[in-house]
């Protein structure tokens, strides 16, 4: 990432909103002073990782990273870990297009703030959702029972991919517990930075939320 001093402002190349975590096909010059760096690449971060079967819900959401800010300020309070970070085939906005409003993937994704994401993993939501032979003689080569199956290869058959997803909870700064979309506060914006060494592998990832 490339910040310029333009006229005794820091600035930097970027996008500034996400809608449904999407990036945009164009990027816009940010204004550094107007926003306030949450993580760099040397933060320490929590990874959230989704065990199968484990309940999608935003109040078990709530309830499993509140359990572990209390283990890590309890077991580690030396570590200031700046937020939960959660790579996720479920986190993917495209599902949106493929579930209802009231599913539980969908509403597992509202309590995260998306982001883009540079992992492209289809072969994991096509195993996950169809199974192991589907990725081998693809979707058409087993049956589809569910309604996410029935949806999700509609959603194929058009031309359109599945891609991998990136979601950030803010975490705690010391002993300030963190804020979340079931407080009802507002989401936070969020600036993400991605530069490469090789494709598919971010070498930095930089987050930042307006300042209010």
């Amino acid at each position: 990432m490339e910040i310029r001093d333009h006229r005794g402002k820091r600035e930097v190349d970027g996008s500034s909103d996400f809608p449904n975590g999407f990036a945009q096909s164009q990027s816009e010059t940010i204004n550094l002073s107007e926003w306030r760096e949450i993580v760099t690449k040397d933060d320490p971060v929590i990874g959230v990782h989704i065990s199968p079967g484990s309940p999608l819900g935003i109040e078990e959401c709530a309830k499993s990273i509140n359990e572990a800010i209390w283990f890590f300020e309890k077991y580690f309070p030396k570590i200031a870990f700046r937020a939960f970070v959660c790579d996720s085939w479920l986190l993917d906005p495209h599902l949106k297009q493929v579930q209802p409003e009231e599913s539980n993937i969908v509403q597992f994704q509202k309590y995260y703030n998306l982001v883009p994401s540079p992992t492209d993993a289809e072969y994991v939501t096509v195993r996950t959702i169809f199974g192991t032979d589907a990725v081998k003689n693809g979707i058409d080569s087993v049956p589809h029972t569910t309604g996410l199956q029935k949806r999700a290869a509609e959603f194929k058959r058009s031309g359109r991919r599945f891609r991998g997803g990136l979601g950030v909870v803010r975490g705690v700064v010391g002993k300030r517990r963190l804020i979340s979309p079931l407080t009802g506060k507002k989401s936070l914006q969020i600036c993400l930075s991605l530069k490469f060494e090789s494709p598919g592998r971010p070498e930095q990832r930089i987050l930042f939320e307006q300042v209010k």
